[in-house]
Formats: structure tokens, C-alpha cells, sequence
């Protein structure tokens, strides 16, 4: 039906392939967008568990505590990710005293950051994995799995606020750092996060010690030979036939008992590296090809990151000692936040993800078992109450008819392009807000729905500058990171956007090109670690970019330049 238009909102027209049914007529007003940076892919109805429970009530709940005048509201729709900031819309005076206090408390989070992340946060994070990883799920009765759910749900939701009051905190502390830099100096730009770089994270370690398993597989020839050469699926097979072999599968396994509790995607329907081992062995097929070097050590980051530190300094004497004493807390709180934001996503998402995704498969284990549902699988395409309710009637109930309808509904969405975003867009000049500066700098303008400008020059791309440097490569474009095994050393990679599970590449590329993602975002971070340039926030680069094209990517200037057709 039509839509009634008021002042200040634009409706924004929805495609006729992408039918949009509102359950709350008010949700329509609102500006939703489809998440580009972690779920651009389908999602099964299950999924939801992980956005509600997780996303929405993590964000809600942090920014309850931070008296952020901002809520967010999460949406499946046609099977892809949809988000919403709602805006508490207050008199004037109520809203600039909420403003200043949650200033203040943002201010004192930032501040503390480091310190709660080491004392607080990851040890209730890692009581929660013992817990969990100490579960017999196979050997429960139903109603034991049933309550021991909706315990860890309970645990979900505690995870969700710790999520989003580290995510929201090291954001905030990036960007004021960036801020206060800008105005001491009138210079913002990419010099001031060598001050954040060269220290050691989570996905730097992963991918260093895939890497030494890599060199340990160089050094023994038959195991070279094997991994290098079989089928993906019996390389771990024919390991298990040699004593070398069964020396090096120790290590390997060693490696995914510590590192492997994540995929290749964020999604609990994708399975992990545990379970799924051959994906690891493709990553070590990448760091066994010939390199120029190995890219793994920090020491030329630290250098570089110290000797512009003590530039700094130098520049601020002279200043008030209030001054100095402000850079050195916001620069102690950003060089944190920058540690925490590859952290967090191993022990907070990927932990998380795992350990809901071996429930889900153990009700859907049993229900195919009961002759519920034809396969472990199905259990998917249940909502969490449908789960439940099939649960507590099992056998009395038959999920077949509904599994087909979901499935015909997600394979019938699977080939339609989700529109970036839906609802109503407000007219007018958006408020400035600290927190809306480290958004957008963590999620870059395309992931915001913003509309792509094409520029003049066909052959010229510009995006954010993320990562400094200039070189010319092959494009290896990936729209997943099954795609990733054509990446060979030398070449740019281009993608939509990168998450940790991308970042062995970092050491294989010579540059990153992504669609979405600003300069905090995950790709970039990690791209100035590996000190190699980057290009985020294209909008149509994986569109535009063709593979096996030379491009330029050129980190500083945020303009990559297609040279010439393959």
C-alpha cells in the first residue's frame, strides 16, 4: 500500500524482487541497512538467535549504560541482515544533558579500557568457554539440553554487552585519539595510527603460527609433497600413514584445538576449522608458496611506531602539562582499543559461534534421529521457538512440510541482490556526535546504505586511504574466501570487505581493495599491521575490478587506478 510521507522522511523505494511484509508498521519509518560488514550473505532463520540475542540486546544494553540517545533493532528480512539505529528523539535540554553525561561516561570507559579488558572482561569471557567446552551435550536428555540453552543464552546476552561495551569503547577511542591529534597538529590522516601499530593481537598470532606450521611442512619433503599436492579431503588421512606424518598432524592439531574455534564467515551455520579442517590446510597450501618475505615480524612496525612517538613528544613540549598528560592517556587508550579489536573477535565471536552451532547441531542431531526432519541440518531453517517447541514435543511433531518452505524461501532469495538499504531515509544534515564519528569510521559510508557516485574516470576507483603505501599488482577478486585459494604472493585482493578469518592473506597480498569499511574497520587495522597499503569504502570495487587486472592501489592518496585488461 502507499505510504504516507511526513516532514524530514523520505521513503526509500523497495524493489519489486524484494517485497518487504512489515510486522511493525513503524518500522518502515526507520533507516535499515543491510550488513555489508559482517553477514552480506543469506542467513538461515536460526541465525537470528545470534542477532537478537547477541547484536541487538549487546548494543542496547551498552548503550543503555553509556546513556547513548541511540538503540538499535535487528531484522531478518528475506533471508539478509538488516540493522536500525533508532534515535531517542528528546526536548532540547534533555538531550543535551544526556549528551554531556554520556560523554563523560564514554570518557572514563576509554580511559579504563585496557585495564577492564585484562582484569574483568576476558577473564569472565574465558569462565564462560571452560564451561562450555566442558559440556556433554550428546549425553543429555532433552530437557537437560533444553535448560542448559537457555542458560547459555542467558550467557549469550552477558556476552553481547561486554561485545558492544569494548566494540563501542575502543571505537570511541580510536576516533578521539584521531580527533585530538587533528587538533593539536591540524593533521589527521594515516601518520597518526603508525602510533597504534606493531603490537602483537589475536589474529596476527593465528596467522603466525599457521605460518611456522607451514615452514615445519617445508622442511619435511613427504609431508610437503602431500599437503601440497593431494585432494584437500585425504591429505589428514595420508598424514596418519608415516611417523614424520603423524609427528606434523600433532602440531597441526594442536594449532586448531588453540586457533580453530571460528570459519570463514561470521555465521554459526558455517562450520568451524575443527570441524572442518581442510580449509586450515588450504591457508598452509597459501604460505607454502614462494614469498619475498615473511611479513609476520612486528619489530620493523615497533621501530617505526617509537621513532615517530618520540617526534611527537617532541612536538609537545612546550605544551601545558595537561595537554601532554590528555595525548598520553588517549594514546595508551587507542593503542589498547586497537589491540582489543582483533581480541575481542576471537574470544568474544568466534567462541561464541562455536559453541551455540554444537547445540544447534546436537537438537538438530536428535530431531533427524526422531525422524523429525530429514537431516541434522534442517535444524537451520527453525526459528529459536520453533526449536524449542520441537523440543519439548518431540515426537508428537513434524517439521518436514515447514523445512521445505523455508528452504524454497531462502533458494528463492538466493539469487536476488538485496538492496543496501530499505525504510525511510531522514532528510536533512545528520547531528555530529562523537559517537556517530567512530561509526563511521569503523563502518566506512557504503556499509551505511549511502548510495555509490560513480566518478568520471572509469579506470579510477577512490575509496578511504587506510594503509599507507603504493604498489601495482594482478587484482585477485574474492566474493567469498572459498575464492581466496587463486591468491598468489604479489597479487591485490579485492573483496567486499575482509574479517579476521581473511587475515593469512594479508601476508600473501601485496595490497587490499575492499568495497566497504572505514579506516578503524577490521581490514584496514590489520592491513597497516602487515604494512602493506589499503584501499576501504570503494563501494563497487569487486563490481568494477575484473580479475587478473593491474591495478595501482595507492594507500595514502584512497584512489586505486585499473592499468590495464587481463
Amino acid at each position: 500500500g502507499r505510504r504516507e510521507t511526513e516532514p524530514g522522511l523520505a521513503p526509500i523505494p523497495t524493489p519489486i524482487d524484494f517485497p518487504v511484509q512489515w510486522k511493525h508498521p513503524e518500522d518502515q519509518r526507520l533507516l535499515w541497512t543491510h550488513d555489508l560488514i559482517h553477514n552480506p550473505d543469506q542467513l538461515t532463520p536460526l541465525e537470528e538467535v545470534y542477532i537478537r540475542v547477541f547484536v541487538e540486546y549487546g548494543f542496547n544494553a551498552a548503550a543503555e549504560s553509556f546513556e547513548m540517545p541511540v538503540r538499535a533493532k535487528n531484522l531478518i528480512i528475506n533471508s539478509y541482515s538488516y540493522s536500525a539505529r533508532i534515535p531517542m528523539i528528546r526536548s532540547g535540554e534533555v538531550m543535551k544533558a544526556q549528551a554531556e553525561r554520556s560523554d563523560e561516561k564514554l570518557t572514563d570507559a576509554i580511559a579504563d579500557l585496557g585495564d577492564r579488558w585484562d582484569t574483568e572482561f576476558l577473564p569472565e569471557i574465558k569462565k564462560y568457554i571452560v564451561r562450555w567446552e566442558s559440556l556433554e551435550l550428546k549425553n543429555s536428555s532433552m530437557p537437560e539440553l533444553v535448560s542448559e540453552l537457555k542458560r547459555t543464552l542467558n550467557q549469550t546476552n552477558r556476552m553481547g554487552e561486554i561485545h558492544f561495551h569494548v566494540a563501542i569503547t575502543m571505537n570511541e577511542a580510536r576516533s578521539q585519539f584521531e580527533d585530538f591529534f587533528d587538533d593539536l597538529f591540524g593533521e589527521g590522516g594515516l601518520d597518526l595510527y603508525k602510533l597504534l601499530q606493531g603490537f602483537d593481537n589475536k589474529s596476527l598470532e593465528t596467522n603466525r603460527e599457521l605460518w611456522k606450521i607451514s615452514r615445519t611442512a617445508m622442511s619435511l619433503p613427504q609431508v610437503r609433497t602431500i599437503v601440497q599436492n593431494k585432494e584437500l579431503s585425504q591429505v589428514l588421512q595420508e598424514l596418519e600413514v608415516f611417523p614424520e606424518g603423524r609427528r606434523f598432524l600433532e602440531d597441526f592439531r594442536g594449532f586448531l584445538k588453540e586457533y580453530g574455534r571460528r570459519s570463514d564467515k561470521f555465521s554459526m551455520y558455517e562450520p568451524s576449522w575443527i570441524e572442518h579442517p581442510e580449509v586450515v590446510i588450504l591457508k598452509l597450501r597459501q604460505y607454502m608458496m614462494p614469498h619475498d618475505h615473511d611479513k609476520h615480524d612486528l619489530t620493523r612496525l615497533a621501530n617505526e611506531r617509537e621513532l615517530l612517538l618520540a617526534q611527537t613528544r617532541k612536538r609537545l613540549v612546550g605544551y601545558p602539562k595537561q595537554v601532554t598528560d590528555r595525548f598520553e592517556s588517549f594514546l595508551k587508550s587507542a593503542q589498547a582499543a586497537n589491540i582489543i579489536s582483533e581480541d575481542h573477535a576471537f574470544w568474544i565471536d568466534n567462541a561464541l559461534m562455536y559453541y551455540l552451532r554444537k547445540f544447534f547441531l546436537e537438537f538438530g542431531r536428535r530431531f533427524s534421529e526422531g525422524g523429525i526432519m530429514d537431516q541434522a541440518n534442517d535444524v537451520w531453517n527453525l526459528t529459536l521457538d520453533e526449536l524449542i517447541e520441537t523440543a519439548t514435543q518431540i515426537p508428537l511433531i513434524d517439521r518436514h512440510q515447514l523445512m521445505a518452505e523455508r528452504k524454497a524461501l531462502v533458494d528463492h532469495f538466493s539469487s536476488i541482490s538485496p538492496p543496501a538499504a530499505i525504510g525511510s531515509r531522514r532528510t536533512g544534515p545528520r547531528p555530529d556526535s562523537k559517537s556517530g564519528r567512530a561509526a563511521g569510521r569503523f563502518l566506512g559510508v557504503h556499509a551505511s546504505g549511502a548510495p555509490s557516485v560513480l566518478p568520471e574516470d572509469p579506470d579510477t576507483i577512490s575509496g578511504q586511504a587506510a594503509s599507507s603505501g603504493i604498489t601495482r599488482g594482478p587484482a585477485c577478486v574474492c566474493s567469498s574466501l572459498s575464492e581466496s585459494a587463486k591468491l598468489k604472493s604479489g597479487d591485490v585482493l579485492v573483496a567486499n570487505t575482509t574479517l579476521p578469518s581473511w587475515t593469512h592473506l594479508f601476508a600473501v597480498a601485496a595490497a587490499v581493495v575492499t568495497n566497504v569499511g572505514g579506516i578503524l574497520s577490521h581490514c584496514a587495522v590489520v592491513a597497516r599491521e602487515y604494512g602493506i597499503p589499503a584501499v576501504v569504502d570503494t563501494g563497487v570495487a569487486t563490481s568494477r575490478i575484473r580479475d587478473g587486472e593491474l591495478v595501482e592501489v595507492d594507500g595514502d592518496a584512497g584512489i586505486v587506478k585499473i592499468i590495464k585488461s587481463p
